[in-house]
């Protein structure tokens, strides 16, 4: 079963909830000890991309992967950089179109209670993450 939340208006939920999100974003990532020696991070649920960019400069090294079911959404974070260490991707969260252990760290935030099967998001937030990786998700 796919994704519940239909979101198609990234002006929208940049003025309700991207300003929430841009403020949660540091405080989880410390959180998370998703420390500055990342090489390469999954945003499940990006959005606008609030978590994607502050993990970007957290971990200025790293590549970092956003990652929605809305493709209104990932477009509007493609179009707010031109860094090359930033990718946007549109799917499911129960079903990530990446290889196991892919990244050092998947993140989540605000996105799991809006998934028909959390518990699914989560077990492949798992997967593509390294073993010893970070795997953490805020709501």
């Amino acid at each position: 079963m796919p994704s519940i939340y239909a979101a198609n208006d990234a002006a929208c939920y940049e003025m309700s909830m991207g300003r929430w999100s841009r403020r949660l974003a540091a405080p989880f990532i410390r959180f998370s000890d998703a420390g500055d020696k990342l090489q390469s991070v999954l945003d499940v649920g990006c959005g606008t991309g609030s978590l994607t960019f502050v993990l970007g400069s957290v971990a200025q090294n790293a590549k970092v992967t956003g990652f929605d079911y809305s493709q209104a959404f990932v477009d509007h974070a493609r179009s707010r950089t031109d860094d090359a260490r930033f990718s946007f991707d549109q799917g499911d969260a129960v079903a990530l179109p990446y290889a196991t252990a892919t990244f050092d760290a998947a993140m989540s935030m605000l996105v799991l209670n809006f998934l028909s099967e959390p518990d699914k998001a989560v077990r492949e937030m798992v997967r593509v993450t390294r073993p010893g990786g970070v795997v953490a998700a805020a709501v």
